[in-house]
């Protein structure tokens, strides 16, 4: 799957789940997952990360994540990239 691909669907995502959150230029790699961009708290986070685990039938260690991936949608997409590269 596409990059691109992965984007778009990370963004459909939190469309859904937060869609007060979303800002006024849409969402793109770029796009913060905290703070200025789409405000996500903690909770947020683990809530994302149980969407996105149904929306592509992966598994993702929670333990395991490291705030990296977390720093905006781009990163977020290659930590799902990967998941799904590694079969999980």
């Amino acid at each position: 799957m596409a990059d691109s691909e992965i984007i778009a669907k990370i963004a459909e995502v939190i469309g859904r789940e937060w869609p007060s959150n979303v800002p006024a230029g849409g969402i793109h790699a770029a796009t913060p997952l905290f703070y200025d961009g789409i405000a996500l708290d903690s909770i947020d986070g683990v809530t994302l990360i149980l969407s996105l685990e149904e929306q592509f039938d992966v598994e993702i260690d929670h333990g395991s994540v490291d705030t990296q991936a977390f720093e905006n949608v781009g990163s977020l997409a290659r930590l799902v990239e990967e998941r799904l590269r590694d079969g999980a």
